[in-house]
């Protein structure tokens, strides 16, 4: 995620302002999340596999306390 914002040259940044803004900066080629982009995915798609459940168990709820009410 890139942030952006407009600092006067003679305005002085806080050190970790400037490592935000700072162009040069290195992330290690975008891997800092650790593993592998394959590992990474696969703990990506096991979180979303738990949203949807989670949310199909509070859709299920939803619907009984509807039908109570």
């Amino acid at each position: 995620m890139s942030r952006s914002a407009f600092v006067m040259r003679e305005a002085k940044v806080a050190n970790e302002e400037y490592g935000v803004h700072n162009p040069n900066h290195g992330y290690g080629g975008g891997d800092g999340g650790g593993g592998s982009m394959t590992e990474r995915l696969e703990r990506l798609e096991k979180k979303v596999d738990s949203i949807e459940s989670t949310l199909s168990r509070l859709n299920e709820t939803l619907t009984r306390i509807d039908n109570k009410i």
